[in-house]
């Protein structure tokens, strides 16, 4: 299926780029450090979780980062978000994420899209290589979650709190999951939704991390 995600343009990496990205390329090679800067993100969400995934995506010199958010910040966010300052109280989160983390690396294209999951029509979602969503109640992340598998998108869900932290990935139903156990591989699994239990070998099931559907 083809779709605006799929459009390169520009992979070729610059004299610049190659001297910014000099450790990454010894370690992930040309052709890996040419697809992130064809990769296309969007993340959900500008509290302090998504500061870390968007600061981290753009400093590896992923191509098109897009932040999706509302609301405004509040003193509570400047303590989970380093990203954002008291005099940035009153102002829209996602709009002082994005000035800030743009700096980080002027090779990066970062776009603040001012909005909900709930608000956006299925055509705003489609661009993406990956999805990954923050901050979102079940219903939002179950329709994204969806829509990914649907669309062959890459899909993260993740929230933080406190000094805790959880994730639920789903690559695609090729994608193979590894368990080991002392280093050494017990099982491989296979994620089939964000509700249902992912198929294992040997017929062992994985715990989900979202909780069971009304």
């Amino acid at each position: 299926m083809s779709s605006s995600r799929d459009a390169a343009g520009g992979s070729e990496m610059t004299a610049e780029e190659a001297k910014l990205y000099d450790r990454q390329l010894r370690i992930f090679g040309m052709a890996a450090q040419q697809r992130l800067k064809q990769g296309k993100v969007l993340i959900t969400g500008a509290r302090g979780m998504a500061g870390e995934i968007c600061k981290n995506l753009v400093l590896a010199g992923v191509g098109h980062v897009t932040i999706l958010a509302h609301g405004k910040v509040k003193a509570a966010d400047c303590g989970a978000n380093f990203f954002l300052r008291p005099e940035d109280i009153d102002k829209p989160r996602g709009k002082m994420l994005v000035q800030r983390v743009k700096d980080l690396n002027p090779n990066v294209h970062v776009h603040w899209e001012d909005g909900s999951v709930s608000s956006k029509s299925p055509n705003f979602f489609e661009k993406f290589h990956c999805i990954c969503a923050t901050d979102e109640d079940i219903t939002n992340a179950t329709t994204l979650s969806e829509f990914a598998r649907k669309n062959g998108q890459k899909f993260i869900l993740t929230e933080s709190i406190g000094t805790t932290a959880w994730c639920f990935e789903d690559f695609g139903e090729l994608y193979e999951y590894e368990v080991k156990q002392n280093d050494q591989p017990t099982k491989k699994l296979n994620i089939l939704s964000i509700f249902q239990p992912s198929v294992a070998t040997p017929g062992r099931s994985f715990k989900q991390i979202a909780p069971a559907k009304p």
